[in-house]
């Protein structure tokens, strides 16, 4: 089986469809599924667009799409904003800077005035798009063939020292994890992963989250504007997330490997 994997694309459907059309995988006539790490929305300009693509692709069945933590971030921030009624408590969180509040504000066609006032039916309304009933539901924590695991940031590991502000290191039984684990997985990078060796799967690891150029620049010392945002590689690992927002471009890795 041939895969042909992306991520983070944050509501950037052009550079999307570019990536697939420049890999060769609308001319692909070999058995072949594309895979998204997640972060499908947030950030960028075509959120109503890409909602009506990937439902397509979601109808078309050899997708996988992957949760990642702009996923958990839209139903938490619905959340937040019912409790927060009234206020403009959201235009000062995390939600807003991630620009979460920004998708909801695109498909919902509210307004900033509106989500004070109205908070509750804005919320409703958000409930009822494509990307919380159809896309987000769609999504896996993880995916598995007989030499990659796929995920989003990284696999769950073991909770540690707050201090240390990340997830050293990994328990075996990762793919049970909790979903308070997978959760907290989804914030964990492969800067982390690797400083804690943290892979008990004896596979490579394919992910999304951090941007490639963390990789080139901190890891390689590499801070070529033409390379830092193409895929990054390591023993273990393969790291995809261009930073459409910053490079407009979407990489697509494409890997051959026997189906489990």
């Amino acid at each position: 089986m041939r895969y042909y994997v992306m991520s983070d694309l944050h509501s950037c459907l052009t550079p999307f469809r570019e990536a697939l059309s420049s890999s060769g995988f609308y001319d692909d006539a070999q058995p072949h599924k594309l895979i998204i790490l997640g972060d499908y929305f947030d950030r960028g300009p075509e959120a109503p667009e890409l909602s009506d693509f990937l439902c397509s692709l979601i109808d078309a069945g050899n997708t996988i799409l992957l949760r990642g933590n702009h996923e958990d971030l839209m139903l938490d921030m619905l959340d937040f904003m019912e409790d927060n009624a009234g206020t403009n408590a959201v235009f000062y969180s995390h939600y807003a800077r991630n620009g979460t509040l920004k998708t909801v504000l695109t498909l919902t066609g509210a307004s900033e005035r509106d989500v004070i006032d109205d908070a509750p039916g804005v919320t409703a309304k958000m409930r009822q798009t494509d990307l919380v009933k159809k896309i987000i539901p769609a999504t896996v924590d993880y995916y598995e063939t007989a030499r990659y695991v796929f995920v989003h940031g990284w696999i769950p590991c073991a909770r540690a020292n707050e201090e240390l502000g990340c997830l050293p290191p990994s328990f075996d039984d990762w793919r049970n994890a909790s979903p308070d684990d997978w959760f907290a997985a989804r914030w964990m990078d492969y800067l982390s992963g690797l400083k804690y060796d943290a892979n008990p799967t004896g596979k490579t690891i394919v992910c999304g989250h951090r941007s490639t150029r963390y990789g080139h620049a901190q890891l390689d010392g590499n801070d070529d504007p033409s390379v830092i945002y193409t895929p990054f590689r390591r023993e273990g690992l393969i790291a995809v997330d261009g930073t459409v927002v910053r490079s407009n471009v979407i990489n697509c890795v494409i890997l051959e490997d026997d189906d489990l």
